[in-house]
């Protein structure tokens, strides 16, 4: 399933796939530009109680992690 098939099934909107867009550019831009493993950034910019990794764990769930194997 992708984002436009979420969309449609209205299980995510189209502002918030603008975000998540937006987030993951982010992400992605800190570990090219610092070198460092996405695992260490996540411990850097994220605690405990923050919406942030409410979102990092949610990616988590649905695979989004295999990513790290990359860097």
């Amino acid at each position: 399933m992708n984002v436009s098939h979420l969309v449609c099934y209205k299980a995510i909107t189209k502002p918030q796939v603008n975000v998540s867009v937006v987030q993951v550019k982010g992400a992605a831009t800190m570990v090219l530009e610092t070198g460092k493993h996405t695992g260490q950034l996540k411990d850097e910019v994220c605690s405990s109680s923050t919406p942030t990794i409410a979102a990092l764990h949610t990616l988590e769930r649905h695979a989004f992690s295999s990513l790290n194997d990359l860097n």
